[in-house]
């Protein structure tokens, strides 16, 4: 079939396939990376702007030191309870700050809470044991493990938070923060949950010990896999080498096309824009901030990307 084809082709017999001029080479891999990358940045802005708290339900009260069904009582003793419709700042964590919102009327609370896709919650814990594991939940609004706004819970030594956000799984099972080997039997310990836009932190007394970043990558990967605060950080990686090893590749065959291998400091210099315009278009257009250290890394994937293509 293919040799009949191309000879009605030489006989003019049938119009020879061209591609448009914009997509002959060099603008092929050109046009191609680009939308790649515009798709991979309009994906993540729209994971971060679903990653927020609008889904919390109001009418679901606030259980103290068990389950909604009463199933599983947590061992210990708990006390200053604080609720904060703000994100406090890691520096001001030991700070005594005064709560405008009651732990008995928490509608008040999750009504500021989803205006302001924000919290904080801070209390002073002194389990009984190491041996309570489930998790056992501390401080919960959730009718149960799956249907629920917050969970805070011990797993043996650990503190586990469930957080239930727009882009998460059912009852915030998955992305998932882990916090091992804080908890000591008989020792108070202050206990400070924040959750700014799409960072989750845990403060034990003043240090932080465990963050969860949502959006994009940890939600992306949550959907074929269990993803927690202690592999979330490879993920991260894994998302933006799938982003930006392709921008690199991209480069490097734009410009040999072009037949301008040599010119090395210039396509160095191509390579730091596309991770620049990836953060500019999603801390503009989101309450996502820039953070230098994934900027190099991004920059750092675009290289390896470029001397994949070159070998």
């Amino acid at each position: 079939g293919c040799w009949v084809g191309a000879m009605l082709v030489q006989q003019n017999m049938l119009p020879e396939f061209r591609l448009p001029k914009a997509l002959n080479r060099p603008m092929l891999p050109l046009v191609i990376g680009v939308i790649w990358f515009l798709a991979m940045t309009i994906s993540s802005l729209w994971l971060v702007w679903q990653t927020d708290l609008q889904i919390w339900r109001s009418d679901v009260p606030l259980f103290i030191g068990s389950d909604a069904q009463g199933n599983w009582q947590w061992n210990g003793d708990i006390s200053d309870l604080r609720l904060f419709a703000t994100a406090i700042p890691p520096k001001d964590i030991g700070t005594d700050i005064r709560s405008d919102f009651s732990a008995n009327v928490p509608k008040d609370w999750i009504d500021a809470v989803r205006q302001g896709n924000q919290f904080s919650l801070k209390m002073r814990i002194v389990p009984a044991d190491t041996l309570q594991n489930g998790p056992v939940h501390i401080v919960s609004l959730a009718e149960n493990y799956y249907r629920g706004n917050l969970i805070i819970g011990q797993h043996f030594s650990g503190l586990m938070v469930n957080l239930n956000t727009g882009t998460s799984q059912p009852g915030g099972s998955n992305p998932l923060l882990i916090a091992e080997n804080v908890l000591q039997p008989g020792k108070p310990t202050q206990i400070t949950v924040t959750f700014d836009s799409n960072m989750l932190r845990l403060f034990v007394d003043t240090e932080q010990r465990a963050a969860l970043v949502f959006a994009p990558a940890a939600v992306v990967f949550a959907n074929i896999r269990y993803v927690h605060s202690q592999n979330s950080g490879p993920l991260q990686w894994l998302f933006w080498a799938i982003v930006f090893v392709p921008v690199g590749i991209t480069i490097a065959l734009f410009f040999n096309s072009l037949n301008r291998q040599k010119k090395w400091l210039t396509q160095f210099g191509v390579m730091l824009i596309p991770a620049a315009i990836f953060w500019l278009i999603l801390c503009s257009f989101s309450q996502f901030s820039i953070d230098w250290q994934e900027y190099a890394i991004a920059t750092g994937l675009s290289v390896m990307g470029w001397l994949i293509s070159k070998k």
